[in-house]
C-alpha cells in the first residue's frame, strides 16, 4: 500500500511546556496533511501544558504517564497509535506547513523503491 493513502497517527509528547506548546500546537494545526489520529503524551507536567492542548481545538487524545523517561513515553504513545504510519515531533519543535505531507512523500518513494526491488 501507498503511504498517501494509508491513515497517520502523530505522537508527541510534553513535560511542562507551556510556554512553547502554542507555537507547536498551531503548526500542526496548520498542517498542509492532517494527521488521522493525534496522540498527546504527558509526562506529568506540573504547569497548563494539557490545558493548552485541551483548549487548542485540535481533536488530540490526551495521556498522562508520569515520571518515565522520554524514550518510554514515546513507546507509550506508539503503542496506543491505531493507524499504519507514525510520525513523532516534539512538542517544544515548530513544524512548518508541509513536515508532514513530506514526510508521507517520502515514504511513498520509499516504499515505491522497495516494491520495484
Amino acid at each position: 500500500m501507498i503511504a498517501s493513502r494509508m491513515k497517520i497517527s502523530f505522537v508527541t509528547i510534553a513535560l511542562n511546556e507551556e510556554q512553547r506548546i502554542s507555537a507547536f500546537l498551531k503548526s500542526l494545526w496548520n498542517q498542509s496533511k492532517k494527521p488521522d489520529e493525534i496522540i498527546f503524551v504527558d509526562n506529568g507536567s506540573k504547569d497548563k501544558t494539557v490545558q493548552k492542548v485541551e483548549a487548542s481545538g485540535l481533536k488530540a487524545r490526551i495521556l498522562v504517564k508520569s515520571g518515565i523517561p522520554i524514550a518510554g513515553a514515546r513507546n507509550f504513545g506508539i503503542k496506543r497509535a491505531k493507524n499504519d504510519i507514525i510520525a513523532m515531533a516534539d512538542s517544544d519543535f515548530v513544524l512548518h506547513k508541509d513536515w508532514l505531507e513530506k514526510k508521507i512523500k517520502k515514504a511513498d518513494s520509499l516504499l515505491r523503491e522497495n516494491k520495484s526491488s
